[in-house]
């Protein structure tokens, strides 16, 4: 399976309203998005969301060896938000 990174959806505003960091995201934070299995979304305060199989908070590590972490939630638009450690932000759909 090749990546097409037209599948990946991307934010153009981040959902606290700020502009997107600008930083182009590594090819591992690509293939990461890509490959993601969201098995579930709870809202609240912090948003939890099942990442392949795991259970995670907002700011926790959904992969530490790549240095990726859950951000958030934007639940109007159903996407969950990533980031890695330089910065750049990637969301998927749920």
């Amino acid at each position: 399976m090749t990546f097409n990174p037209d599948e990946v959806s991307k934010p153009e505003v981040a959902p606290d309203g700020k502009p997107p960091s600008g930083i182009p995201p590594s090819k591992a934070l690509r293939s990461f998005v890509n490959d993601a299995s969201i098995g579930g979304v709870f809202l609240g305060q912090p948003s939890r969301v099942l990442v392949n199989g795991k259970i995670v908070r907002e700011g926790q590590p959904v992969d530490e060896e790549l240095g990726i972490e859950f951000r958030d939630v934007d639940p109007e638009k159903k996407l969950v938000y990533f980031q890695e450690k330089s910065g750049a932000v990637m969301a998927k759909s749920y």
